[in-house]
């Protein structure tokens, strides 16, 4: 799964409790728009965060267009 631009640190912790959830077993984000790992996504992602593999990618854009 491919993620950009979310920058509040609840919602992507929610999204990486999802993403293992529903079986996603690679998440790809951008770098420069994303919250750090803190204690606050680890938290909302119960434990999620350990499990999935969370990539960043510098170059985002150049990645997406292939």
């Amino acid at each position: 799964m491919l993620l950009d631009k979310v920058i509040d640190p609840q919602n992507f912790g929610s999204i990486i409790r999802s993403c293992t959830f529903y079986g996603v077993d690679k998440l790809i984000v951008n770098k420069k728009s994303r919250p750090s790992l803190s204690p606050a996504v680890i938290n909302v992602s119960a434990g999620a965060s350990e499990i999935l593999d969370i990539y960043d990618l510098k170059h985002f854009k150049s990645f997406v267009q292939g």
